[in-house]
């Protein structure tokens, strides 16, 4: 239907769409204590995303080592 020269379904669409979604104000450091500075607030969250998307893990080279001498011992029991 025509109301106005739009659709129900393009009022419906932009009622859902053009809702902003609520800022958050006010979040914790990693030690616990309330953050409510804008700038603090977005370099926490830079911080966090950070931190979720780029772990820090170690490398344990006793491992690579045997993996890597395994997969020579393979390529050697290989026919040709």
């Amino acid at each position: 239907m025509h109301r106005g020269g739009e659709t129900t379904h393009t009022k419906e669409k932009r009622k859902i769409t053009s809702k902003k979604a609520a800022r958050v104000g006010v979040i914790k450091d990693k030690g616990g204590a309330v953050l409510t500075d804008q700038d603090q607030v977005k370099n926490r969250w830079r911080e966090h995303f950070r931190d979720l998307y780029n772990p820090v893990t170690g490398t344990d080279h006793m491992v690579l080592a045997e993996i890597q001498q395994d997969d020579i011992m393979k390529s050697y029991l290989q026919p040709l």
